[in-house]
Parts: structure tokens; C-alpha cells; sequence
């Protein structure tokens, strides 16, 4: 797992229209992925489980990210002040849904 470089996690077909699935992904799960799977380059986590604290830890143990892509209403502001924080110098795409994160969240970002 140490040299796995791309990982979706959850249904393939979750984010398409129509389509009523969610992945049991939570936090615990982040948490593993990132003590094991530091050399991640592109991530998605098809799940609306995650909250600050799992995205938390794959940010600050996954320097390489290019991609992260992920859903949960327990992402909220402080994620995204944390990525501000962080340096992440590959970083191309970070993308949200059903997130709570705020419209004031976003302009601070």
C-alpha cells in the first residue's frame, strides 16, 4: 500500500445523477489511509461520512496530492483554512460536495 499512488474509494458511479449510494468511508478509515499511503498523488472519497479531523490527517500526511476529491457536511471551514496553512506545492484540484462548508468559509479561502 506504501507505493499506491491513485485511490477512489467508495461507488464509481456515486457522484453521477440519479444515483442514491453512499460508502461507509469515515474518518478512521482517512486516518489509516494516511499513515499508510503517504506517496498518494490523486484521491477520491466517494463517502458523506469524512469530517475535518480525516481530511486533516490525509492533508497533512499526503504532501504529494495533486487531485483531492471529497464529500461530507463534516468538512467545514477549518479544512479549508487548514490546505491554506499547509504547503501542498502539487496541488492542482480540490473539489467539495454536500460539504458544510460556508459562503464566507469559501471567500476566506
Amino acid at each position: 500500500w506504501r507505493c499506491l499512488r491513485h485511490l477512489w474509494l467508495g461507488p464509481h458511479k456515486l457522484m453521477q445523477s440519479g444515483v442514491a449510494a453512499e460508502s461507509s468511508i469515515s474518518d478512521e478509515g482517512l486516518l489509516l489511509l494516511a499513515e499508510n499511503c503517504s506517496l498518494l498523488l490523486d484521491l477520491t472519497v466517494a463517502s458523506l461520512r469524512p469530517t475535518d479531523r480525516g481530511l486533516a490527517a490525509v492533508l497533512r500526511a499526503c504532501s504529494e496530492l495533486r487531485r483531492l476529491r471529497v464529500g461530507g457536511r463534516g468538512v467545514t471551514d477549518a479544512s479549508l483554512k487548514l490546505l491554506a496553512s499547509l504547503t501542498q506545492p502539487r496541488m492542482e484540484r480540490f473539489a467539495l460536495w454536500f460539504s458544510g462548508v460556508s459562503a464566507e468559509g469559501l471567500r476566506r479561502a
